[in-house]
């Protein structure tokens, strides 16, 4: 679950309610901070309603509240919602609730349908979920897959996010082999030249990944790197079309990896599993590795159909979906 935790901070309150803040009053480590007023004002922040005409209070920016109240509607709304019924609902004038609409649909929040000109949610609030979603229940579904997946072929296999314009490594299941690689909790990882890194850059919007691409500083770490930004392009590209990334001792001339990312409902990558091997042990490289290629995909495909129904129950849905495969 994400936890709000609504702090007061210390410091002189004004005529108008408001808390000056000290200079060295900060919001503790890992905390949502709601509000700036006393610890009164922000209990009554987190009491109002989900929804209908909102009221003044102190330590609140009314207009943002207002639009947010406006994003619950439409989302909890049945079907579509018409301008004219927002309006009515938040007892505001057809032209106010037209500019928060605007605002909202900049922001890909809301949708309009250009015939009927009703409002839906939008793609905006499936990212905002993916930004919401707690690493730790991406990590508690694929586990038991990683175990399998490193049980069956004997190498180290991982789990890795977008991290900037890196991957970072969150859940390591290292290869029981005598000879195997090893990876650890957080390592970062160059997104063009390892197979995680490429899996997560080759399935991301097309406007997002040329925006990472741009910035990316293409160190040639072995002779095997790709220097060049159109054929990397052109090998994402391919990437994206067989749902398979490959570390060709690209990296570390003497690790190969493979690698697939794991989509969400809407197509989006929350993240890429990861198989590791020493490339001397391996004639031919990893792409003739085919049982191991099938494998990693099946893993990622497996871990996306689970968290796309997975909420609170994370971990124990994906125990119970591993115990019905082969």
């Amino acid at each position: 679950m994400i936890g709000v935790v609504v702090r007061s901070y210390p410091g002189n309150v004004t005529e108008q309610g408001q808390v000056r803040k000290q200079a060295d009053a900060k919001p503790a480590g890992g905390k949502i901070v709601v509000g700036s007023g006393t610890k009164g004002d922000a209990k009554r922040v987190v009491r109002r309603a989900a929804s209908g005409p909102v009221a003044e209070n102190v330590g609140t920016v009314s207009s943002l509240v207002k639009g947010l109240r406006i994003l619950e509607y439409v989302t909890s709304a049945s079907g579509t919602v018409r301008l004219r019924s927002i309006a009515a609902h938040f007892g505001m004038d057809r032209s106010a609730a037209f500019r928060f609409l605007t605002t909202l649909g900049q922001l890909d929040y809301v949708t309009k349908d250009p015939e009927t000109k009703a409002y839906s949610p939008g793609p905006g609030l499936a990212r905002l979920y993916r930004l919401a979603r707690p690493r730790h229940e991406i990590i508690e579904t694929i586990n038991p897959f990683l175990k399998r997946l490193s049980e069956q072929t004997g190498q180290t296999g991982y789990l890795a996010m977008l991290d900037g314009d890196r991957a970072i490594l969150l859940e390591v299941v290292p290869g029981h082999n005598v000879v195997s690689v090893r990876h650890y909790v957080g390592q970062l990882e160059p997104l063009y030249c390892t197979a995680v890194g490429k899996a997560l850059l080759a399935t991301l919007p097309i406007a997002e990944r040329d925006a990472i691409v741009a910035t990316l500083e293409l160190k040639r770490n072995t002779p095997n790197t790709l220097s060049n930004k159109k054929e990397l392009l052109s090998q994402l590209v391919e990437v994206k079309d067989t749902g398979i990334a490959f570390d060709e001792c690209e990296w570390r001339e003497e690790i190969a990896c493979i690698g697939a990312p794991i989509l969400d409902e809407t197509g989006y990558p929350v993240a890429a599993v990861g198989l590791s091997m020493v490339a001397a042990l391996v004639g031919g490289g990893p792409r003739t590795k085919a049982d191991w290629i099938a494998r990693v995909r099946d893993t990622a495909a497996d871990v996306g159909r689970i968290l796309a129904g997975v909420s609170v129950f994370g971990a124990r849905a994906a125990g119970r979906q591993l115990n019905r495969l082969p």
